[in-house]
């Protein structure tokens, strides 16, 4: 009944106009467009794909309208569910659509919106992986959709769109791709040389220097332990073709290199002759006496109830020395004062005898001044103040006091000193 419901609900008709309610300001608007959108979708099983491109218009601009980090993951996970309501024959379109859409719109992104559309196309690319695995595998979607994800990237001209997209999905490729490969059915290494064929020849023939370096280091230099060889032979195949610029060889040979490192050291960390090898060698060698000391040490160490003993031994082992220590130690003291005080006296008498040295009141030795270095000897203190300049009138007066100051008591009259006495003032006494 509710299904019957749903599909009265939901128009027959194909009015594609969910654009409004996808790129809405308002969240709720737009989740109900979501949910109409995902109920149209499952009853119309036959679009084609104008109609899918137009879908993905509105669901480009939906999330561009996401704001903040859980409303945008949760947006991308519904939109990436929606392969699983898509038929099974119609997914590799719906596939293609999406990455044309994200393809032809990626060089129109800001700053302020990179980050959230790399997290969608994260989000799609990894349940288009899961929905390989659940369908077991098989060589021809998995050719498909390699060719589907590398179609447009720049191979022989340079004159294609920008491989800013392609190379951000040679980041994220394994990263994607490799929890996938953990789970059941497993895939097979001829399963993942098809899906990597693609990128290989980008490798062998793009003129893109990023792009054939990005699929060098990302893509094929990180391929997976078990599919290193199969991984190694492709390459150097491609190496050695005819046609091929000279540093894309360069550069197939140097990958070789270091995928031949890395299966060398796989081989001899799980080689089984060597690590028989190395019990072999371990027990025909006898231990060395550190090594035996090593072990003994090792034992006791394990052993708890052993180690506290020892230590509560060794503690009062050495409250008992410390103490019998302390004991000789004061009377070394002792010892060595009545020492050095004899040498004191020795050194006093024999100053005493020669009259270099004098005694002070706390018996300790005082060098006589003329023995003392110059150094030592106290500084006598100048006087940092400098002359002052005498006028002619001051030098006057120095000189009259002098004069007078040596002239006797009787010889200081107004005549003597040749000055005149100054005259009386006359008052007119009245008759």
């Amino acid at each position: 009944m509710e299904a019957a419901a749903n599909e009265a609900s939901v128009p027959s008709t194909l009015p594609l106009n969910f654009g409004k309610r996808l790129a809405h300001t308002d969240k709720i608007v737009r989740d109900r467009g979501f949910k109409l959108l995902k109920k149209w979708l499952q009853s119309h099983q036959d679009l084609e794909r104008l109609d899918y491109m137009k879908l993905w218009k509105g669901l480009y601009f939906a999330m561009w309208m996401a704001d903040k980090r859980p409303v945008q993951q949760e947006l991308s996970v519904n939109v990436a569910l929606l392969l699983n309501d898509v038929p099974r024959e119609k997914r590799n379109l719906w596939l293609e659509t999406f990455w044309q859409t994200m393809r032809d719109a990626w060089e129109k992104l800001d700053v302020h919106r990179v980050s959230k559309y790399l997290l969608f196309l994260r989000i799609v690319i990894a349940e288009c992986f899961k929905d390989l695995r659940v369908g077991g595998w098989q060589l021809t979607e998995l050719k498909e959709r390699a060719a589907i994800l590398t179609q447009h990237a720049p191979k022989l001209t340079n004159s294609a769109p920008s491989p800013g997209i392609t190379m951000q999905l040679t980041r994220v490729l394994w990263d994607e791709l490799l929890p996938q490969l953990g789970e059941s059915p497993k895939a097979s290494q001829e399963a993942i040389l098809t899906f990597l064929e693609p990128f290989i020849a980008l490798a062998e023939s793009s003129y893109v220097d990023g792009l054939a370096r990005s699929v060098h280091e990302n893509v094929l230099r990180k391929a997976p332990p078990n599919f290193l060889e199969p991984v190694l032979k492709r390459v150097l195949e491609g190496a050695a073709r005819t046609g091929i610029l000279k540093e894309r060889r360069e550069a197939l040979y140097d990958t070789a290199d270091e995928l031949e490192k890395m299966i060398r050291q796989r081989a001899d960390i799980t080689s089984p002759h060597l690590k028989e090898a190395v019990i072999s060698t371990i027990k025909a060698k006898s231990p060395s006496p550190k090594a035996k000391t090593v072990e003994t040490q090792g034992s006791d160490i394990n052993s708890s109830q052993a180690a506290t003993k020892k230590l509560k031994r060794k503690a009062s082992k050495k409250a008992e020395v410390q103490s019998q220590e302390g004991e000789v130690g004061g009377q070394a003291l002792e010892t060595n004062a009545n020492k050095t005080k004899k040498k004191k006296l020795k050194r006093q008498a024999a100053n005493k005898a020669e009259g270099n040295s004098q005694d002070s009141e706390d018996g300790r030795l005082v060098m006589s001044p003329l023995l003392l270095p110059r150094a030592a000897l106290p500084v006598e203190k100048r006087s940092s103040s400098k002359p002052k300049k005498t006028t002619k009138k001051a030098a006057k007066k120095s000189t009259k006091k002098n004069t007078s100051a040596e002239l006797p008591a009787s010889l200081h009259t107004p005549e003597a000193s040749g000055t005149r006495p100054k005259p009386k003032k006359r008052t007119n006494k009245g008759s």
